[in-house]
């Protein structure tokens, strides 16, 4: 077994025995390098950082921009379905209006009494429907 491990001053670096050391990962595994002074070891541990980071900030920018462009699809697919269900809910309101105008036409031609409780229930049934279209549209449905 070597010299134990020391803190030094500088957050990273130990001393062990007569040399300066400082870890590092390299491909998920954890690496020591030693070195002579202090000063070597902080210059080493600087350097070896600065050839670290930008592989790792290139991998997340990546990452970024993938979440970033699966994001802007979704949104691009929930606006096309709701721009879709907008269209279908004006033309269902359409068909209502021309339904109320076909009962309308209707009601000036019955005289009798059922058919005229029968055009009754029709306008309730077609109001109800013209509500609930009317709501789907407001809400974005």
């Amino acid at each position: 077994m070597g010299a134990p491990i020391v803190r030094t001053e500088v957050p990273g670096i130990f001393s062990r025995g007569s040399r300066y050391v400082y870890s590092y990962r390299l491909n998920g595994k954890q690496k020591w390098e030693a070195h002579g002074t202090l000063r070597e070891a902080i210059d080493a541990k600087a350097r070896r950082h600065r050839e670290l980071t930008p592989v790792r900030a290139e991998a997340f920018v990546r990452r970024m921009r993938d979440r970033a462009r699966v994001q802007n699809e979704i949104e691009r697919a929930r606006a096309a379905k709701l721009a879709e269900s907008r269209r279908t809910a004006a033309e269902a309101y359409s068909l209502v209006r021309k339904a109320g105008q076909a009962l309308e036409r209707a009601e000036r031609q019955t005289p009798s009494r059922e058919a005229r409780f029968a055009l009754k229930e029709a306008w309730r049934s077609l109001h109800d429907l013209e509500d609930s279209i009317g709501a789907a549209m407001r809400l974005g449905a």
